[in-house]
């Protein structure tokens, strides 16, 4: 099933009973496949987790841009959902981007996330969009990750947007990553930089990954520490089928390591 299909659709919460009818602490979720069918979620939720829509995550997503004079690139906005989790990638147009080399931008975007299944904290940090071929690099841990204090009264968000909008304001953390990718084009991927940091670079990434991302670099033809994260990023980014979102966490763990590397 693809579930990006309903992404935005409607959530329906409702109390769970026993089966003398006794209330319980737990509510079960359903989502609006279509006018007539409403599909159920595997996972209840408790009484007292505060359950958002991932439609009001975009709308929030999209008033945090617009309160702070930011615009996005809506043409390669990106949604991924399992029916569980949740992430939404806004790139931006107008905010921080630098040149890695001549044509080669790099620039910041917006990833939210949230969760139907209390798996997920709703929240945003920044990540990076390298122009040229749309490789995301996601989970860089100079990036701080911002919680939403969301209660039920939805007259808060606002409250919450202008709060978490300092967030945006990360022009050292940015200089200081972008410092550490330029470094990478100097930097030789030989044969003793793999036999000596092989196993540092694929901390936390699966084999049935680490494999193609090898065959993918020296396919490429960059012998670079940037090359080596572009092959990598390349397979982890840009995968459409399967588990996606154990794909973007991957790809997280691989752009940490290969900064640390750096």
């Amino acid at each position: 099933m693809n579930w990006n299909n309903l992404a935005y659709a409607e959530i329906n919460k409702t109390e769970l009973t026993t089966h003398s009818g006794a209330t319980t602490k737990y509510y079960g979720l359903e989502i609006q496949e279509n006018e007539d069918n409403w599909l159920p979620l595997e996972k209840p939720i408790s009484e007292n987790y505060l359950l958002v829509s991932n439609a009001d995550v975009k709308d929030i997503g999209y008033q945090l841009a617009n309160e702070n004079n930011i615009d996005i690139d809506h043409d390669k906005e990106r949604t991924v959902f399992n029916g569980k989790q949740f992430k939404l990638f806004l790139p931006l147009k107008n905010h921080l981007e630098r040149e890695i080399a001549p044509g080669d931008t790099i620039r910041t975007g917006l990833m939210f996330q949230n969760s139907y299944d209390m798996s997920t904290t709703f929240g945003f940090s920044l990540y990076l969009e390298r122009l040229i071929c749309s490789n995301g690099m996601t989970g860089i841990r100079s990036f701080p990750f911002h919680k939403f204090r969301h209660t039920h009264n939805s007259a808060d968000w606002m409250d919450e947007i202008m709060r978490t909008s300092s967030g945006l304001q990360a022009t050292s953390n940015f200089n200081e990553v972008f410092d550490t990718l330029c470094t990478m084009i100097t930097k030789p991927a030989n044969i003793d930089w793999m036999q000596k940091n092989y196993n540092k670079l694929m901390k936390d990434i699966p084999s049935n990954l680490a494999d193609p991302i090898i065959r993918n670099f020296y396919n490429k033809g960059d012998n670079t520490l940037w090359g080596l994260m572009n092959a990598g990023t390349d397979i982890m980014w840009h995968k459409k089928t399967g588990n996606v979102m154990a794909s973007l966490k991957h790809n997280s763990s691989f752009v940490n390591n290969m900064l640390a590397l750096s």
